[in-house]
């Protein structure tokens, strides 16, 4: 088994921004918290606009954010963890999707990771490392309680959804495989 943490392509495709250049982003900075009630969809515009094409996955101040046809294709695999946040373009139709399967599956003696000060708050990951437990193998997109304001990761089985049905705009990148634990 192996895990992938989940970004955009930058380099071969446009990025998206809100079109509002006062939009204060952190403000809804996605966290693993349910964000559906209340929320107001954000006008979107291009980055550059420079001839790169748009993708199903366009970099958005780091919050995942996908085309209709993407979320067509990858909803059966990510339904239960994910809400779908409504955004307005005019170009193309993209909805952000709230990561909000939050959950406790690094296996911390085999992990690397540096803490705050304080000891008990992980910094950042340096190396991770994952339980096999049920959480874990029944999720295919989620976030880390140690984590839950940066990028998602995702599964197999989620990565290779999106390369058979050829997305474009999606980067994976290896944080673990279960075979070379062993």
């Amino acid at each position: 088994m192996k895990i992938w943490k989940l970004t955009a392509d930058v380099n071969n495709y446009d990025s998206i921004m809100a079109e509002d250049s006062n939009y204060d982003y952190t403000e809804n900075t996605l966290d693993g918290q349910s964000r559906i009630i209340g929320w107001e969809p954000v006008k979107l515009r291009r980055m550059y606009g420079d001839g790169l094409q748009l993708s199903d996955f366009p970099h958005y101040y780091g919050d995942p954010i996908m085309s209709e046809k993407a979320i067509n294709i990858l909803k059966p695999l990510i339904k239960d963890s994910v809400e779908y946040l409504p955004m307005i373009f005019d170009e193309k139709n993209y909805t952000m999707i709230n990561v909000i399967k939050v959950v406790n599956v690094i296996d911390y003696e085999k992990s690397e990771y540096e803490t705050f000060p304080d000891g008990k708050r992980i910094l950042m990951f340096d190396k991770y490392c994952f339980r096999m437990c049920d959480e874990l193998l029944e999720n295919n997109i989620f976030k880390l309680i140690d984590e839950p304001r940066r990028a998602p990761f995702v599964s197999d089985r989620f990565k290779e959804c999106v390369e058979e049905n050829n997305l474009t705009g999606f980067e994976f990148e290896l944080v673990w495989d279960s075979e070379a634990e062993i």
